[in-house]
């Protein structure tokens, strides 16, 4: 989403404007702008944030600047200059407080290897999709529990922290290596999640961070066409999860080809077995996720119809 767009929706909808930063489109928001008119856009945003009756400023704003910081991580063809705008214009470090380099930007892109991950998150009956930035930071001091920036802290629940312990443990073994630290925050601003309620609880993100964590650790992209839940154990088994059929939907309507998640949880129609790709390790998801590219096709059809005999067959 170009940043000209993001300018225009703020002087109409904040709202509107909220949703799509969280939604967190593929496109950098500076493609194809020049360094002046990115400049421009960025000072009409704080200006329509400053005005009287706008809700929620500093939470918008807060947010506005954790999605610029984060497309710079992950953008590897990102202008010098935005680099440079951002550290001018962003109090960089109290976004990234608790980690390495937590006030060089630049440091960490440099040092760090970066990779966005859906994450299916339930409501009542419904789930949507909430981006996470996992990161990898080869260089710095080994440290075996993935960090987390002091802010996010206050968002999630003690099952979903421990979650995350597992998830980074079991892609370490499965990676084989225990150098170099392992980052991830949710791109979502503490300052406006109704007194700092914990959006993020549970186990079920464990299997998609768990994954993320390993093909950093590996250097490996992942497909984008799946999105993945589930509840990892300590000896990497995948368990099941909550609201499987809102999560279903959300990653329908999210234009994911399929749903990877666990073997444990029931299937109640044809329909759902064919959106579903069930698992009963965090090996059997890795092998789907790392298959699921159109060169790797004919592999992929063996090694969905393995896995369903796996995960089906009478143990």
């Amino acid at each position: 989403m170009n940043f000209n767009h993001l300018s225009f929706i703020s002087q109409y909808d904040m709202d509107h404007l909220k949703d799509m930063l969280i939604s967190f489109d593929t496109i950098p928001p500076w493609e194809d702008m020049a360094h002046d008119e990115f400049i421009t856009c960025l000072k009409k945003i704080q200006e329509n944030l400053k005005k009287p009756d706008t809700e929620d400023r500093k939470p918008l704003q807060a947010l506005i600047d954790l999605y610029l910081l984060s497309y710079f991580l992950l953008d590897e063809n990102t202008p010098e200059w935005i680099g440079e705008e951002l550290v001018r214009n962003i109090d960089v470090s109290s976004f990234f407080a608790g980690l390495p380099c937590h006030d060089d930007l630049i440091s960490l892109k440099e040092k760090g290897r970066w990779q966005r991950v859906p994450v299916l998150v339930t409501s009542g009956e419904t789930a949507a999709i909430r981006w996470f930035i996992a990161g990898f930071l080869e260089e710095s001091s080994t440290d075996p529990e993935p960090l987390l920036p002091d802010w996010a802290w206050n968002l999630m629940d003690d099952n979903f922290l421990q979650g995350m312990h597992i998830a980074a443990s079991q892609a370490r073994i499965r990676a084989k290596k225990n150098a170099g630290t392992l980052v991830y925050y949710p791109l979502a601003c503490a300052e406006n999640t109704e007194q700092f309620k914990k959006i993020f609880n549970g186990t079920s993100a464990s299997l998609p961070m768990a994954l993320a964590f390993r093909s950093l650790l590996e250097d490996r992209n992942l497909s984008s066409h799946l999105v993945c839940t589930g509840s990892i154990s300590g000896d990497g088994s995948v368990h099941a999860v909550g609201g499987l059929a809102s999560k279903l939907k959300a990653a329908q309507n999210n234009q994911y080809q399929a749903l990877v998640c666990p073997a444990d949880n029931k299937i109640f129609s044809d329909m759902e077995a064919d959106a579903l790709i069930q698992v009963r390790t965090m090996d059997q998801a890795w092998m789907m996720v790392c298959l699921h590219e159109k060169e790797n096709h004919r592999e992929l059809v063996f090694a969905r119809c393995f896995t369903l005999y796996k995960t089906n067959r009478t143990v």
